[in-house]
């Protein structure tokens, strides 16, 4: 019994360290994972656009790295950095940019990129905004005629925009004409299609899926309508686990000559979608 009992002892003993041995190989690969993999958070116009697989497949061919995407809101993107989720982010919502920033859970904030909100709606443009002088002013009619608008209401960096918009005309969007989808802007274009009525749209998503919508651009070229996009990267400091340096290599490879001609260089039907920040 006692041999028996030794015996059994030491195989335990060896079940144990086998574990143990399995459960460290497979944080050394978790690891060696993180270390070629980088955690990218953008934001659903840059992926739409059909922008990101061109920059994430021509980066991943030309480096030793992964890009894991995480695609949402701006919103949902930079509450991924801030709760460690992400090592990188694509974004395009300025003051939750810089807030990140100054509350320390962003180690860099660099511009990356622009292009254009617009409004767009039915043809028969039944709010009469297609020959207002601003977008205020198009909103205003919108809102007094209690034409349908479509809301993305997903606090992405469009959504924001469009209410910090709204904010300017002194007009608060409620009642049954405002409708919020609490999707992305995809979604969001294709409800304003089947409403047939007006929504804000960056336009790049619109440019990519315009083919499949029955709408047209009834308002563009004002100022407040720039839409720059930022790059980000989350804090060591707050999470010792970022992968700092696949994110610094992937953050100056989009800034180089070459990712910036790439942004630049991207078309849909013959129309440059965005431009560099300079």
């Amino acid at each position: 019994m006692k041999r028996l009992f030794v015996k059994n002892k030491f195989n335990f003993s060896a079940i144990i360290t086998a574990s143990v041995l399995l459960f460290c190989n497979g944080i050394l690969h978790a690891a060696e994972q993180s270390k070629n993999t980088i955690r990218l958070a953008t934001t659903t116009s840059v992926v739409n656009s059909g922008l990101m697989k061109i920059l994430t497949t021509t980066f991943e061919s030309k480096h030793s790295y992964k890009i894991n995407l995480f695609v949402s809101g701006s919103g949902n993107a930079l509450r991924r950095a801030r709760t460690g989720k992400a090592d990188i982010t694509i974004t395009h919502s300025p003051n939750a940019e810089t807030k990140l920033f100054k509350e320390g859970y962003a180690k860099v904030i660099k511009p990356l990129m622009k292009n254009k909100f617009i409004l767009v709606g039915p043809q028969t443009d039944p709010a009469g905004i297609r020959n207002v002088d601003s977008v205020t002013a198009a909103l205003k009619n919108i809102a007094m005629k209690k034409v349908t608008f479509i809301s993305r209401g997903d606090d992405s960096g469009t959504h924001k925009k469009e209410l910090s918009i709204w904010q300017k005309t002194n007009i608060e969007p409620y009642g049954d004409w405002y409708i919020e989808t609490g999707s992305g802007m995809g979604d969001t274009l294709r409800t304003a299609k089947l409403e047939q009525a007006y929504t804000f749209s960056d336009n790049g998503t619109w440019l990519a899926l315009r083919k499949q919508l029955n709408l047209t651009i009834l308002f563009q070229d004002d100022p407040l309508l720039d839409n720059p996009y930022s790059i980000t990267i989350v804090s060591p400091k707050k999470y010792p686990n970022i992968n700092v340096k696949g994110a610094e290599i992937f953050m100056g490879w989009l800034l180089s000559n070459e990712g910036q001609a790439l942004i630049k260089s991207y078309k849909l039907d013959g129309q440059q979608l965005f431009f560099s920040n300079d």
